[in-house]
């Protein structure tokens, strides 16, 4: 009788032992990575030059001091034009006529536009006090859009699409007009922008400039350089 209690209680411990200390194989799910087109400067049909796309959506970062990223061309939209002149604070007009003086500038001319003005300043005030650094706002849309809602009419041919930009340069964290500029020039996709050292860019002939400084933002300086064709 007792060797059978014994069996029973040992059989019991095992049981035991294997139910509620042997650790359960758990379950383990891998999420796949997809590998979608990265969403950065979209590419005209005359532009065979590369570019820095995958890092147009890289977000403000405070272990990265500097950060020069290139153009994004969106749905025309024919918004009423309220904007009536082109004012400008003391390093936007730095900049504008650093871009203008330039020898290597290839645009024939050079017009301050007050769209392109506004939505540049805008943008660089967006992203120092929402905290990112992008061509795309965190609500999905890119400078052409917000160009062609502020009333600016873009060219028909271009694509209908909420995340390509061909008009917009931004930098960040750069305490002066000349440094931005330089970080630009030394940046071959963005300089082949600045300076329209191509004919899609040497025929966007009107632009904006944006500067904001916002102190305790992730790059404190923040600048935006946009360019259009005239409107048809």
């Amino acid at each position: 009788m007792n060797f059978k209690l014994r069996s029973r209680h040992v059989l019991i411990a095992i049981f035991v032992f294997f139910l509620f200390i042997t650790p359960l194989s758990p379950e383990v799910t891998l999420a796949q990575e997809s590998e979608g087109t990265p969403t950065g400067l979209g590419r005209p049909p005359e532009v065979t030059s590369n570019w820095d796309a995958d890092r147009s959506r890289q977000s403000a970062s405070a272990d990265a001091d500097f950060y020069a990223f290139l153009p994004v061309a969106v749905e025309p939209s024919s918004a009423a034009k309220t904007y009536s002149s082109c004012a400008t604070n003391t390093q936007e007009t730095k900049l504008a006529s650093m871009a203008k003086v330039d020898p290597n500038q290839e645009r024939p001319k050079m017009n301050c536009h007050p769209i392109l003005s506004q939505v540049a300043h805008a943008r660089a005030k967006d992203m120092a006090q929402k905290g990112y650094f992008s061509h795309i706002t965190p609500d999905g849309y890119g400078p052409n859009f917000l160009v062609a809602q502020a009333g600016y009419d873009l060219p028909e041919w271009w694509p209908d699409s909420l995340s390509e930009n061909y008009i917009e340069s931004i930098a960040g964290g750069y305490p002066t007009a000349q440094a931005a500029w330089d970080a630009w020039l030394h940046s071959a996709s963005h300089r082949t922008h600045v300076l329209g050292e191509n004919d899609f860019w040497a025929e966007q002939t009107n632009y904006g400039i944006g500067y904001v400084y916002i102190e305790g933002s992730p790059y404190g300086h923040y600048w935006v350089f946009i360019t259009a064709p005239p409107e048809e």
